[in-house]
């Protein structure tokens, strides 16, 4: 790939703009499977005399 000296840095901008996007899926999506992961370990050893207390764990990404 070429660039010119005039579009180095906007170029520069792109890439970094575009990887941080990348970064930002990658590491959403790994928070969002930590949150599950630990709601099923949340379930799974919450106390069970109704069950109503261990069926409200919940996890949300904002």
């Amino acid at each position: 790939m070429k660039i010119k000296v005039d579009n180095l840095a906007a170029t520069v901008e792109k890439t970094l703009s575009d990887y941080a996007d990348d970064v930002n899926d990658v590491v959403k999506q790994e928070i969002k499977d930590a949150g599950k992961e630990a709601v099923k370990e949340l379930k799974e050893k919450s106390p069970k005399r109704t069950g109503k207390y261990a069926k409200g764990w919940r996890s949300t990404v904002q």
